[in-house]
């Protein structure tokens, strides 16, 4: 599993969209995932889970919805959501 973290949000951000993202991507609940989204308009650096050939592509469609976003190293820490 790859761990993805987004930092941030730029104007135009598509909060609804970034939400139904990160539910097909990780398997979040909406609540779990609308709590994601929230975090990240609260400029609070968020954690997801997803299997690893779904990290990638998981950053591109973040980007691509407005968000800051990367693959990171590691096993995350007590701010992350999803299967950590």
């Amino acid at each position: 599993m790859a761990i993805v973290e987004i930092t941030g949000w730029r104007p135009g951000f598509l909060k609804v969209s970034c939400t139904t993202t990160l539910r097909a991507a990780t398997g979040l609940g909406l609540a779990d995932a609308k709590a994601v989204t929230d975090g990240v308009l609260r400029d609070e650096p968020q954690r997801v889970q997803v299997p690893d050939a779904e990290a990638h592509r998981l950053v591109l469609s973040l980007r691509e919805l407005g968000a800051s976003a990367e693959v990171i190293e590691g096993n995350g820490d007590s701010t992350s959501h999803g299967l950590l």
